[in-house]
């Protein structure tokens, strides 16, 4: 039996980067990635006259903060990102999905990281008591556990909210049969 030559093999010194992490090799660096992310929003952040950003898409908030929950959870209105311009990223998100990222996303400080139906970005009026449950904290709870930098973006949007969907004075509800 005859030995064939290294060049015969498909192992080379060139890595072939893919989106599997290998042990054999460094493929994607995500920390660098994650990093780079957001340092390009800082900048974006720092050249525009705005103070924060908040994201509702889902490429904009796996952007942000680095979290995907599948494509089954694209753009379903109950998720979202704020980036301050001096504090780390936070996520709203499922319930269940907020959990496991403070569990499985070091990255987040996991305070940052907070879930419950809380309106359905104002779909849900805060009149019809619907978004406050036996084990959901109230918006004015979160806002007070917030830290300063985003203390007033939340309480502005809690305000703009609960002001733009509450019904004119004369308008009476009346039941037809």
């Amino acid at each position: 039996m005859s030995v064939r030559p290294a060049s015969e093999f498909a192992q080379t010194s060139i890595p072939a980067p893919g989106i599997i992490g290998v042990d054999w090799e460094e493929r994607v660096d995500f920390t660098r990635l994650r990093d780079y992310r957001t340092s390009r929003a800082r900048e974006a952040l720092e050249n525009s006259d705005l103070g924060a950003v908040l994201v509702f898409e889902s490429s904009n908030i796996r952007y942000l903060t680095a979290t995907h929950i599948g494509t089954w959870g694209y753009n379903k209105t109950e998720r979202w990102a704020l980036l301050t311009r001096t504090g780390e990223p936070w996520v709203w998100d499922f319930g269940s999905a907020a959990k496991n990222h403070r569990m499985y996303s070091p990255w987040l400080l996991p305070e940052h990281s907070n879930g419950g139906n809380t309106g359905l970005q104002g779909a849900i009026s805060p009149l019809s008591g619907l978004p406050r449950g036996p084990r959901r904290r109230s918006p004015r709870s979160s806002a007070r556990r917030a830290s300063p930098e985003c203390h007033s973006v939340l309480m502005s949007l809690r305000y703009r909210c609960s002001a733009s969907l509450r019904p004119p004075a004369s308008t009476s509800v009346t039941a037809s049969r």
